[in-house]
């Protein structure tokens, strides 16, 4: 698009396009697999974390999914992955 289309537009009333922020929400599902004849049970969870600046205005957003093991009873004994691919 070229600087004098831009200008054209803005003449026409046409609305600059402006991104929605996601919000913070996950979306959780139940699932089981079967391996060495045992059946495993586990909640998958997707979801966005929103980074807020000081007044609380939305900066930027962390997306993620966690696979959790159903039934375990110490939560301190879960090993934990983190996994960042930063660009």
């Amino acid at each position: 698009m070229s600087h004098n289309e831009k200008k054209d537009d803005k003449k026409n009333n046409v609305p600059e396009f402006t991104p929605e922020m996601p919000t913070d929400q996950a979306v959780t599902t139940q699932h089981q697999f079967t391996i060495g004849g045992q059946t495993l049970s586990y909640t998958a969870t997707a979801g966005n974390i929103v980074l807020k600046e000081e007044d609380g205005k939305p900066k930027a957003t962390i997306f993620y999914i966690a696979y959790t093991l159903d039934g375990v009873e110490n939560l301190a004994d879960r090993p934990l992955t983190f996994s960042f691919n930063g660009g």
